[in-house]
């Protein structure tokens, strides 16, 4: 029945269960989260949390650090607020580990990116 249900939530969402619950406990965690927190929240053990994530081709490191980059990218784009503090606010040790971070995951500097998306935006609007 729970591999149904799972089947069933990756037809319609594109994302598998354990993933989307993942996001929406790390959404209020990016700073503190780790896999045995995160799996006692969703009611798992580490290990089946692990195991799931597996099975979905991710691991908890790499939707960790998915969510910081998309959480501190909403910011550059919604606030003016300097990249060291949103690199902070979203649980990365230093400016310098956020940019290595960030540039890893979207191929780009956050300072770059920035003023890229920015421009767009107010073109846009």
């Amino acid at each position: 029945m729970a591999l149904a249900l799972d089947s069933a939530h990756v037809q319609v969402s594109g994302v598998p269960h354990v993933v989307s619950a993942l996001h929406a406990v790390l959404a209020d965690r990016l700073t503190d989260a780790t896999p045995a927190m995160v799996a006692r929240i969703m009611g798992l053990s580490q290990r089946t949390l692990q195991r799931r994530l597996g099975e979905a081709g991710t691991t908890f490191v790499t939707e960790l650090n998915n969510a910081r980059i998309k959480e501190a990218q909403r910011r550059m784009l919604a606030t003016r607020d300097p990249l060291t503090n949103i690199a902070m606010d979203v649980g990365c040790a230093s400016l310098q580990h956020f940019s290595a971070l960030f540039r890893r995951l979207v191929g780009d500097a956050p300072s770059s990116w920035r003023t890229a998306h920015s421009k767009n935006n107010s073109r846009a609007g």
